[in-house]
């Protein structure tokens, strides 16, 4: 069976566990709700809120900030990994899903347009250079990424153009607070076993430690005859 780098409940921090059951008999609720405050939560915070900080700090006033892009670079990644998490597999429909169960109790939009917003933006953001563009019933479906927090999921229409904003600081902020409902649902006795098991399913997902027959199979040929050499 492959070993795993993954979190430790004892000493909350990682280590190599020399199989999957090994972690997964250790896991516990508690130690689920741990991994997600004081890691996945710590790390999104300590990612975003100097970053957002120094972009705005940096924009010239012109209207046309800075960051626009790498902020919701930061947030998307930990969404989609929620959404392994939350449904044990990494699924684009399960970052989806993630999206609409939690982050729509934080803002109801989220429950009706958590699918358009994942592909416009995060699909076009992470594999291409900008948000994605579509048309729907005749109409161009485009994006816009705003400092004005007031504006956030504002959507906005005329004849032939359909916008939706996004604030990266709401955005964030939102993530955050559905991620709090999350962690509060590994205490609920009706949700909690289904939730820590698919936990342990999408964690796995995450920390596997690769053979070489695979990193071969990846194309990491040169690299892994480097590593030899050393």
């Amino acid at each position: 069976m492959n070993k795993v780098y993954a979190y430790d409940v004892n000493t909350n921090d990682f280590r190599i566990f020399q199989n999957p059951d090994d972690w997964k008999n250790q896991m516990t609720f508690e130690g689920a709700k741990n991994y997600l405050i004081n890691h996945l939560m710590e790390s999104l915070k300590n990612e975003f809120a100097p970053a957002i900080k120094a972009y705005i700090e940096d924009s010239d006033g012109t209207g046309i900030g800075k960051g626009f892009f790498g902020l919701l670079r930061i947030v998307f990644p930990t969404i989609t990994f929620l959404g392994t998490l939350y449904k044990g597999k990494d699924k684009s429909s399960n970052a989806i899903s993630f999206m609409g169960d939690y982050m729509g109790k934080v803002n109801t939009k989220y429950k009706d347009i958590s699918d358009l917003i994942y592909t416009v933006y995060r699909h076009g953001l992470m594999h291409t250079q900008m948000p994605k563009v579509a048309e729907i019933s005749g109409k161009i479906v485009g994006w816009r990424i705003t400092y004005k927090d007031g504006e956030h999921l504002k959507i906005s229409k005329n004849e032939n153009l359909v916008t939706i904003p996004i604030s990266p600081n709401c955005f964030f902020q939102e993530l955050v607070k559905a991620l709090e409902k999350y962690i509060n649902d590994f205490d609920d006795p009706e949700k909690n076993t289904d939730l820590l098991e698919n936990f342990k399913k999408g964690f796995l997902e995450m920390s596997k430690v690769h053979s070489e027959s695979e990193l071969r199979v990846k194309g990491c040929q040169k690299g892994l005859q480097y590593i030899r050499n050393l």
